[in-house]
């Protein structure tokens, strides 16, 4: 399966907004309760209900008429909590004994929430820090030094977290934190910052810029500070995602010192081996694997992973997490090639519904795609051309929009005069066939035969050029022979 490189641009800006889940061991343990309560008022409402998310708990609350709403949330330890209306969210802080009230404004959401209450202090602290990270001239200041020289991108990513070391010290007394938030703030900045020094030049290395940008050996005096091993950092995400990182990095360097080709399947293979030698503490080396097997599994399920799971099987000790990864590697294969393709119904503008399989007798390349999705829409012209080159070829080309905005798929398809069948899933993401061929980004485009089977669920780009030209011609050629 092809996917993009993760540029680290996403990467700086996924590492503050990530939903947390960390915890933190609960303080004098004996004889403290176990809920916290929450209660608020949100202004200009827009759904029926507020959610809190922690580690893998949901729950969800209903709003009143005026907004107002209140329950109880079962906690063993101190948790960071993510706070979400249909819209929004915002990160949190809870601890069992707290009672916190809510109040803001959706038309203002971030500026707006406030804290009250029991346990009110860490929370306004988070809210402040998202803004102070969401400033413009931060946000400038960090993008304008991406391809800057080694030295420069360390200088500024040095006074950035100085900055706000300071800012989470000067904090203490005024917001009242507590010394185990505290704590784990000081850990996730540190780790926030090695990752993405660790990342820039992962991602220097790759593009072929690490020999000209300039890294000195004092670039990497940040490894001997950031621990690998870290055990008691369990629940952190961004000690989790720098691990990771970390891993990745070490296992380009491994495969390489030894001269062996360094393909996605020896990298995956080699990260699998490294977690299980470097982690003897069972459960973060569980989580450190399981969380790798996932994401094999997620970026490369249409491919023979039996090798990866072997390996994973005799490594992590937990078996239910065996089960469910194998699970979900069979759903990956049931969209592998020569697999037959379901019955499937799609909406046309005119309101009109056709049935996928009426299709058949040809090739068919389908387009996932969204009015607001902009990779997909740099790849119209290219799929322009492929439809004029193969205008005279047995191969339909079908576009299957996830807009969950009818008007806006309809206007698109009208003004830019859309060629092929353009239909809508009716659902959005949430539909049968997204479900089925597992689309988790677009664009995806999938190649079927003209007897409606799987040829790829991950077909090329039409961007990719000759190749996918190739592919679909040969398709299409096919189909052209069957009929004769």
């Amino acid at each position: 399966m092809r996917h993009e490189l993760r540029p680290f641009l996403a990467f700086v800006g996924a590492v503050y907004l990530l939903a947390i889940d960390s915890c933190a061991p609960a303080e004098n343990a004996a004889n403290t309760p176990s809920t916290a309560f929450v209660s608020g008022k949100i202004t200009n409402h827009q759904g029926d209900f507020v959610f809190f998310e922690f580690g893998d708990s949901c729950d969800t609350l209903a709003l009143d008429s005026s907004g107002s709403f209140q329950g109880e949330l079962s906690l063993e330890n101190a948790c960071y909590v993510t706070f979400r209306d249909v819209n929004e969210r915002a990160f949190m802080y809870l601890s069992p004994g707290d009672s916190v009230v809510i109040n803001l404004d959706t038309e203002a959401f971030d500026e707006t929430i406030r804290y009250e209450g029991r346990g009110a202090g860490p929370n306004n602290f988070l809210a402040a820090r998202f803004l102070r990270y969401e400033d413009p001239m931060r946000r400038e200041r960090q993008a304008s030094v991406y391809n800057a020289k080694a030295s420069l991108f360390l200088h500024v990513n040095d006074s950035i977290r100085q900055a706000d070391t300071q800012f989470l010290q000067s904090a203490i007394n005024s917001f009242e934190l507590p010394d185990a938030f505290v704590q784990n703030e000081m850990n996730t900045l540190l780790y926030t910052h090695a990752n993405q020094l660790l990342v820039y030049h992962g991602n220097c290395r790759t593009n072929g810029s690490a020999d000209t940008l300039g890294f000195e050996e004092t670039y990497f005096a940040f490894l001997k500070e950031a621990e690998l091993v870290r055990p008691d950092l369990l629940e952190n995400e961004y000690y989790l995602a720098y691990a990771d990182a970390r891993i990745n990095y070490l296992a380009y360097d491994s495969l390489k010192a030894r001269g062996d080709s360094i393909f996605y399947t020896s990298l995956n293979r080699e990260r699998i081996g490294l977690i299980s030698s470097l982690f003897s503490e069972e459960k973060l080396k569980n989580k450190l694997l399981i969380s790798n097997m996932a994401e094999i599994v997620d970026f490369h399920g249409l491919d023979d992973l039996s090798l990866e799971f072997e390996l994973f099987s005799k490594a992590c000790s937990d078996t239910t997490a065996l089960t469910e990864l194998r699970s979900e590697y069979a759903e990956w294969q049931k969209i592998t090639a020569g697999n037959s393709v379901p019955e499937f119904s799609f909406e046309q503008a005119d309101g009109q519904s056709i049935a996928l399989s009426s299709l058949k007798g040809r090739a068919i390349y389908i387009d996932v795609w969204a009015t607001w999705c902009g990779p997909c829409k740099r790849e119209m012209p290219h799929l322009e051309e492929l439809q004029k080159s193969l205008s005279k070829d047995a191969i339909h080309f079908v576009s299957i929009s996830v807009d969950e905005d009818r008007q806006a798929w309809e206007t698109m398809a009208d003004e830019q005069a859309l060629g092929g069948y353009q239909f809508i899933t009716g659902s959005g993401w949430e539909s049968p066939f997204t479900e089925h061929f597992k689309v988790n980004s677009i664009p995806r485009f999938i190649l079927l035969d003209h007897e409606g089977k799987i040829i790829s669920a991950d077909a090329p780009r039409p961007s990719w050029g000759e190749e996918t030209l190739s592919m679909l011609k040969k398709a299409a050629n096919s189909a052209k022979s069957s009929a004769i």
